[in-house]
C-alpha cells in the first residue's frame, strides 16, 4: 500500500520584539543667580559697629536712637538711615590693612584717609586709614565682594566707625556740605523727639533718575 507522505506542520515565524525608545529627560534650566544692585551707598548687613556700652552690633540690627562709636573715639546717636534693606544683594569694596583691620563699603561711600574724605573706590594700596584705637593703618589689599543687606546709618556727628575703621556717613550721591544742609531739619526733629524723622523714605535704593539729576546739578560727585 502506498505510504502517505508526512504532513509538515507549519511553524510560525519568530516575532521580532520591538523595544520602546527611552523618553528623553528634560534638562532643568539653570537657576539664575541674583544680580547685585548697582551703586548702593552703604555697608553690608554683617558689618559691625561699637556701642557705647562696649558691645558690638551688626548693621542689620542697628536702630535709630542707638549710640555708636564715631571718629575720634567719641559716641553719637544714629538718627536716620539712607538705606536699610535686608534683602538686597550688593557689591562692596573690601579694604584690608597691615594691622589686620578690614572694612567693606560701597565704592561711592566716603572713608577717612589721613583725615580726609575719600570715596572707597578711589582708595589705593598704601593709603592710611584711621582705626578705632586712634592709630593709622596702611591699606595692604583691595578687593570686591558681594554681600547681603545694604545699610547707610546717619549719625549726628557725621562720621561712623565700622569694623573698627573710621568712615563717614556721607557718600558721593550728595556733596557732604550739601548733605549737611539737607539733614539739618531731620536732625532738629530728632532732637525734638522724633526717633527717625526721615522715616523709611530712603530705605530702598535711590532711583537712577534722581542720581542723574543730582549729577547734572553738581550736587552729586557719584560716577555715572
Amino acid at each position: 500500500a502506498p505510504t502517505e507522505a508526512p504532513t509538515e506542520t507549519p511553524t510560525d515565524s519568530p516575532t521580532e520584539s520591538v523595544s520602546a525608545s527611552p523618553t528623553p529627560t528634560a534638562t532643568p534650566s539653570p537657576t539664575a543667580s541674583p544680580t547685585p544692585t548697582e551703586s548702593p551707598v552703604c555697608f553690608p548687613g554683617d558689618a559691625t559697629v561699637s556701642m557705647e556700652d562696649g558691645s558690638k552690633k551688626t548693621m542689620r540690627l542697628l536702630q535709630a536712637g542707638d549710640r555708636i562709636m564715631v571718629a575720634g573715639g567719641k559716641f553719637s546717636d544714629v538718627f536716620a538711615f539712607g538705606h536699610k534693606d535686608a534683602n538686597a544683594l550688593a557689591e562692596f569694596v573690601r579694604l584690608e590693612t597691615e594691622s589686620g583691620h578690614a572694612i567693606e563699603l560701597s565704592g561711592q561711600h566716603y572713608i577717612l584717609v589721613k583725615g580726609h574724605l575719600v570715596a572707597a573706590r578711589k582708595v589705593q594700596v598704601g593709603d592710611e586709614l584711621s582705626v578705632s584705637s586712634g592709630a593709622k593703618s596702611v591699606v595692604s589689599s583691595i578687593s570686591t565682594v558681594s554681600r547681603r543687606g545694604v545699610y547707610s546709618p546717619h549719625t549726628l556727628d557725621g562720621t561712623i566707625v565700622v569694623d573698627d575703621v573710621e568712615a563717614s556717613s556721607h557718600t558721593e550721591t550728595v556733596h557732604p556740605a550739601v548733605a549737611d544742609l539737607l539733614l539739618m531739619i531731620p536732625k532738629m526733629l530728632y532732637h525734638l523727639g522724633f526717633k527717625e524723622p526721615l522715616g523709611s523714605v530712603l530705605y530702598q535704593s535711590t532711583p537712577p533718575a534722581l542720581h542723574s539729576l543730582l549729577r547734572r546739578t553738581g550736587i552729586s560727585a557719584a560716577a555715572s
